[in-house]
């Protein structure tokens, strides 16, 4: 497998975060009783604070694999510490960030017990900068190599859909090599006709680099009902708008199954390693779902009940 494209810039103030320094619990990691930082950095990409685009950092050790200091540490810890948000200290005083991440997935098990994937931003190296670029679309941009497997157009209805747009699907690597399955969008007329032509499926894969840009932003819009008499009734919301928008690809996709690009038997593995991946992600949910279930109350018979015991340990209740 070639080294696989995966990268994002997301440049703007930081809005909000939830960073927080942690230790490792586990005593059979091999970073065990060390620090770490984890937690979202909300960046506002505009000059309005209507597009605000999540990075996450899961798990930012202070020194690297080879020892020296983690510079995204510091600069972490630095936010943590001193830095200033758009919630809090406004827009202007608001520290500016230069982010390097990539685009990822988070496994989990929701309320319905349903395994379910959602994209993220998963966040790698971050400057604190001085100054923004003037285009707006360099400041939340990304590049991968995907292997599409489908792409269906969804036609504009005049209500919920206004324009038609292609959804693609397939996957996208880290740089591990893990396969994450992801959904991108395209909304250029010629962009659309140019995916359809190349009619992506599950027997016919196929590989390429594109790039956009993050289309994360929120909308005001306004619902009006009549009334049979008396004042209209307007009811007004906010909807969010997430998507990560093709807006340019190769002309010539890769030769997927070249040995030197991407091959069937590598894809396959990668697939397989997905797998064993969810069922650990399932069996910590239901592992943590048992742990939670109060065990059966013990006969009178068999309860011991010492007034020594209750009185030196105190009642819980």
């Amino acid at each position: 497998m070639k080294k696989m494209n995966n990268t994002e810039i997301i440049q703007g103030r930081i809005f909000n975060h939830s960073l927080s320094v942690k230790r490792v619990e586990n005593k059979e990691s091999a970073s065990f009783g060390q620090n770490f930082i984890k937690g979202t950095i909300n960046v506002a990409i505009d000059e309005d604070g209507l597009s605000v685009i999540p990075v996450d950092y899961r798990f930012v050790k202070e020194t690297t694999s080879k020892g020296a200091i983690n510079k995204t540490y510091t600069t972490l810890i630095n936010i943590i510490n001193s830095g200033k948000t758009w919630e809090t200290d406004g827009k202007d005083a608001a520290t500016k960030v230069k982010i390097t991440a990539s685009l990822g997935v988070n496994d989990f098990v929701n309320k319905d017990n349903e395994m379910t994937s959602y994209k993220i931003n998963a966040g790698s190296f971050i400057d604190v900068i001085t100054k923004l670029p003037e285009l707006d679309k360099e400041r939340h941009s990304f590049t991968v190599d995907i292997l599409m497997t489908k792409a269906t157009l969804k036609e504009a209805d005049g209500e919920r859909i206004k324009e038609d747009y292609l959804v693609i699907k397939g996957a996208v690597f880290d740089f591990r090599g893990t396969l994450m399955p992801v959904e991108l969008v395209v909304r250029n007329k010629n962009g659309i006709d140019a995916f359809q032509s190349l009619e992506p499926s599950n027997s016919n894969p196929i590989l390429n680099k594109v790039w956009g840009i993050i289309n994360f932003h929120s909308e005001t819009e306004t619902k009006v009902e009549e009334t049979l008499f008396g004042e209209q009734n307007v009811t007004t919301y906010t909807k969010e708008n997430k998507e990560w928008l093709i807006t340019g690809a190769n002309p010539d996709p890769y030769e997927f199954g070249d040995e030197a690009v991407l091959t069937v038997e590598e894809v396959q593995k990668a697939s397989q390693e997905r797998e064993v991946y969810l069922a650990e992600v399932r069996k910590k949910h239901d592992d943590y779902i048992n742990s939670l279930k109060t065990p059966e109350p013990k006969s009178i018979d068999e309860q011991v009940i010492n007034a020594d015991t209750i009185k030196k340990s105190g009642f819980n209740f």
